[in-house]
């Protein structure tokens, strides 16, 4: 399966960013075809998408006050103890 994983990369010092680069080093040691994309960058979104043509595609972002994972089309992943249902 290819993965693209949006966050804020390069990974700056925070929470959300290490979140984001520890999901995407983690599917690639688990062999995933992942790419790490910057989540505000539509043109970099833009050209992954068409490049890399991904199935399925992981967002780190804040809803509120928690951090979440969310993704599409459907897939479930788990981090954190929250269960992401994508």
């Amino acid at each position: 399966m290819k993965v693209a994983v949006l966050y804020d990369y390069p990974p700056s010092p925070g929470g959300l960013a290490t979140q984001g680069d520890l999901l995407y080093k983690g599917l690639l040691e688990l062999g995933v075809d992942a790419h790490a994309v910057h989540y505000e960058s539509e043109q970099e979104k833009e050209w992954y998408y068409r490049w890399f043509e991904p199935g399925c595609c992981c967002r780190c972002r804040i809803l509120g006050a928690h951090a979440t994972i969310s993704a599409s089309p459907p897939a479930i992943w788990s981090t954190a103890g929250t269960m992401v249902s994508c």
